[in-house]
């Protein structure tokens, strides 16, 4: 039977760092574990400066969209949210896939057109 491991933030972002210094680590492996971890179980900034560091986009451009998804109908915290936006894009863009690349297209559509229709327009929240 599988049980849950429960572990400090700090050990999680221990574990994330010495992944993304070993050599062979793939960004599947990187995204693969961030898929399976429960957001509270580590600190964004940190988890994301270190990937980052190792030049995993797309275990970047998780995190980044998950800092989108976190702030974004916060009024408080709208800077961080246009910071996580904007190097969501710059994530598409300097992945080495060309057809992932095109993703960003899509990605800014939704993340425009979608949100509180309570607002004049949700895009301005990014502009």
């Amino acid at each position: 039977k599988l049980g849950v491991v429960q572990t400090s933030t700090s050990l999680t972002t221990e574990i994330f760092k010495r992944m993304c210094s070993k050599s062979g680590s793939s960004e599947s492996e990187i995204v693969s574990l961030l898929q399976a971890l429960p957001r509270s179980s580590y600190e964004l900034d940190e988890v994301l400066r270190t990937i980052e560091q190792a030049k995993s986009t797309r275990g970047s451009l998780f995190l980044h969209k998950v800092g989108v998804s976190m702030t974004l109908d916060r009024p408080d915290m709208s800077d961080k949210c246009q910071h996580h936006f904007n190097r969501s894009i710059d994530c598409y863009l300097i992945d080495k896939d060309e057809e992932f690349r095109k993703g960003v297209f899509a990605y800014v559509m939704k993340e425009c057109s979608s949100g509180n229709s309570n607002e004049a327009s949700s895009s301005s929240r990014y502009f």
